[in-house]
């Protein structure tokens, strides 16, 4: 969730671990929804940020890791 940092209201930050992309495209919208009520254009501007970023975060995550190339042993001499 995208919850305010004690020292600096206008950051945000993760609570919680994530380990789905599911969870992690909550997050993002947790962060879309926390920027529309925003009233500070910097403070919506992170936020959305942010919310790019638990998708990124949620597109590698599901996506199959990649395959190991087929190396094909040199000859030896």
């Amino acid at each position: 969730m995208c919850t305010p940092m004690a020292a600096n209201k206008s950051k945000y930050r993760p609570t919680g671990a994530a380990k789905s992309p599911e969870q992690y495209r909550r997050l993002a919208d947790q962060c879309r929804e926390t920027a529309r009520t925003a009233l500070a254009r910097n403070e919506r501007a992170d936020l959305l940020a942010k919310a790019r970023l638990w998708d990124l975060l949620a597109d590698r995550v599901g996506r199959p890791p990649p395959r190991p190339a087929n190396k094909v042993p040199k000859p030896t001499r």
